[in-house]
């Protein structure tokens, strides 16, 4: 009976400190967010500003950064709808505007783009946003779980033979 309750508390203290160590050291920071924003403007496009707002389908997960660019020549504006950056998948383009508006990936940032609206032609942002956190939370969490039920295994494994002894006997 202890070496199942060590197993389950080696569990459930496992799957959380994994869980935490995906949480603040794998996932994507708000800083990369930023970073991947920017290194989605294309070229020849200003930046103007950016701007949080709160992730309306994982509140938990923080925010979504929004990068505002802007160019006014017209050769930069078509050059700029197929811009993809190495190492970026685009893995959604809207059906009726193609590379004006898509969704691309990368690790564990999800980023939409688009280039220009009715009212303003010459305007592109960008928001990026965490990816579900699958690879992120989940699967440290995961592993931390198997790890602790091998520590609770290996404890328990001890305790029985440390402090199991014959009746009448002493345990040395």
């Amino acid at each position: 009976m202890r070496r199942l309750a060590l197993l389950a508390a080696g569990l459930v203290f496992g799957a959380q400190l994994g869980g935490l160590f995906g949480m603040f050291f794998v996932r994507p920071s708000d800083g990369d967010l930023l970073r991947a924003g920017r290194e989605l403007v294309p070229p020849g496009f200003t930046e103007t500003r950016t701007m949080e707002e709160p992730n309306p389908f994982a509140p938990w997960d923080g925010v979504n950064l929004v990068v505002f660019a802007h160019s006014s020549t017209w050769k930069t504006i078509r050059g700029g709808a197929g811009h993809t950056p190495e190492g970026w998948r685009v893995i959604w383009r809207d059906p009726w505007l193609g590379d004006q508006s898509r969704m691309l990936v990368r690790g564990g940032i999800s980023a939409g783009t688009t280039l220009g609206t009715a009212d303003s032609p010459g305007e592109f942002y960008v928001t990026t946003s965490r990816r579900h956190p699958t690879r992120t939370v989940f699967v440290p969490a995961a592993m931390g779980a198997v790890l602790g039920v091998l520590v609770g295994w290996v404890v328990g494994a001890l305790f029985e033979s440390e402090f199991s002894a014959p009746r009448g006997t002493t345990p040395r």
